[in-house]
């Protein structure tokens, strides 16, 4: 049984259209932005691994995002979906590490090798994904 917070997040999943695709699809590309706000998270690169923060960002800044530019590609995710409505989110920068919730309140960013199907053998993340009206 996935882990729920009892204080959850709204999130709006911002979604880019590529003009390149490598030869291994990884998801589609993905910010995500706490709703209402100018805070996203975002995975960095730290020491031989990664590391999952909630950083400010101008939204106009991430309106384009280029493979060049690492500071912005932090914030940009991979998302896969199954046909159960399970999402799986693997940072662009970091490879082969994805969102993963340890406890009720502890969301981090863990190593899952290419080799492993991350979403079949560990489904500890979930994302529930609603429509919203203003």
């Amino acid at each position: 049984m996935p882990f729920a917070s009892p204080h959850p997040e709204r999130m709006t999943i911002h979604f880019y259209k590529a003009n390149q695709t490598d030869k291994n699809f990884r998801g589609m590309p993905v910010v995500l932005n706490f709703t209402d706000s100018q805070s996203f998270l975002k995975c960095s690169r730290q020491d031989e691994g990664a590391i999952l923060r909630v950083e400010a960002c101008d939204k106009h800044r991430l309106s384009l995002i280029s493979q060049q530019d690492e500071s912005a590609l932090a914030f940009l995710f991979y998302m896969k979906g199954t046909m159960s409505g399970q999402h799986q989110f693997e940072s662009a920068l970091c490879e082969s590490w994805f969102i993963q919730v340890l406890h009720q309140d502890t969301v981090q960013v863990t190593h899952q090798p290419a080799a492993r199907p991350a979403m079949e053998e560990d489904p500890s993340f979930y994302f529930n994904i609603h429509s919203y009206s203003s």
